[in-house]
C-alpha cells in the first residue's frame, strides 16, 4: 500500500483551549503529500525560507516548535480526532 508523508508545523504557544497550532502543508502544490519521509525532508532543506515565509503569513512572529515528516495515516488520525476531516 503507498503511504504518503506530508509536512507539518507546530508552533510554540497554546490556545485558549489548551490545543496546540499545527499547520499543514498542501506541498508539493499539485499532488500534495510526498512519496517518502526522505523526500519530505529533502523539500524542507531545500525550502526553509518558503516554509517561514508560509508560517509567518499565517502566525505572525510566532517561533516554530517543531517541522516534522508525517505519514499520512497519522495525519488522518489527527484531524479525525480534532474534528477537522472533511
Amino acid at each position: 500500500m503507498s503511504s504518503f508523508w506530508y509536512l507539518v508545523a507546530i508552533m510554540f504557544g497554546i490556545q485558549s483551549d489548551g490545543k496546540l497550532d499545527v499547520f499543514l502543508f498542501e506541498e508539493p502544490r499539485n499532488n500534495p503529500g510526498f512519496e517518502s519521509k526522505e523526500i519530505c525532508r529533502f523539500f524542507v532543506s531545500g525550502n526553509l525560507y518558503f516554509i517561514m515565509e508560509k508560517l509567518q503569513e499565517n502566525y505572525g512572529d510566532r517561533p516554530v516548535r517543531q517541522l516534522l515528516c508525517v505519514p499520512h495515516e497519522d495525519v488522518k488520525k489527527f484531524l479525525e480526532a480534532n474534528g477537522l476531516s472533511k
